[in-house]
């Protein structure tokens, strides 16, 4: 079965040219060129679609197992992020609470200031359409600058209440972040390493049964 670049017709950019890189002259579907093809960055999983229903069977069962591995790896590892960062997150939490109630407490008036303003320019807004724009933007242009003005050191009150615990927030998460995605990688490396392996198995079944791809190996 020689796979060549018309196979590819409906595939990305990217990977068409990475094919005809690594096989300017077609690859013939063995083990060498199918372990190649993994090395290089070619994706090959896909292929399951074309598997027809014996060979999909086969190859469900051959990957069961190393899914069941992934996920099990995946759940205990974002357990133990979640509990090592859940101090510092319930930390970052109330303070952001407090924070946040006394940002809503600073700008009350300003908001209190811009509603008045805006629901006079809207009343007038309404009476007439074509100066209006200028009668809102001229209405409320002091009540935005008095917003602005309350808000702004609003903000500041609130990024200093919240700096510190998010940066023990981060220093907590950084290294269970680092556990987590390093257990995961590995586990996900295991578990694409087997599927690779058990769909090439169930093509190479297929194939040797005189079963053939459709010309486009991509919809």
């Amino acid at each position: 079965m020689l796979i060549t670049n018309k196979h590819l017709e409906d595939a990305c950019k990217d990977q068409v040219e990475l094919f005809n890189k690594t096989f300017p002259v077609g690859a013939e579907f063995n083990k060498t060129n199918w372990d190649l093809a993994l090395s290089v960055g070619l994706q090959v999983t896909w292929m399951k679609r074309f598997l027809d229903e014996s060979n999909r069977k086969i190859y469900v069962e051959a990957t069961a197992s190393a899914l069941k591995i992934f996920d099990e790896v995946k759940d205990s590892a974002l357990k133990i992020y979640k509990e090592a960062t859940a101090s510092a997150s319930k930390i970052y939490d109330e303070a952001t609470i407090r924070a946040r109630k006394i940002y809503d407490e600073a700008i009350e008036p300003a908001w209190k200031i811009y509603d008045e303003a805006t629901a006079s320019a809207l009343e007038k807004y309404e009476e007439t359409i074509e100066p209006a724009w200028k009668i809102y933007d001229e209405a409320t242009e002091p009540a935005w600058k008095i917003y602005d003005e309350a808000t702004e050191p609003a903000w500041k009150i609130y990024d200093e209440a919240t700096a510190s615990a998010l940066e023990k927030y981060e220093e907590a998460r950084a290294p269970a972040w680092k556990i987590c995605y390093e257990t995961t990688a590995s586990a996900w490396k295991t578990y694409h390493e087997a599927t690779a392996s058990a769909l090439f198995n169930a093509l190479e079944q297929q194939f040797n049964a005189g079963k053939k791809l459709p010309r486009n190996l991509i919809t």
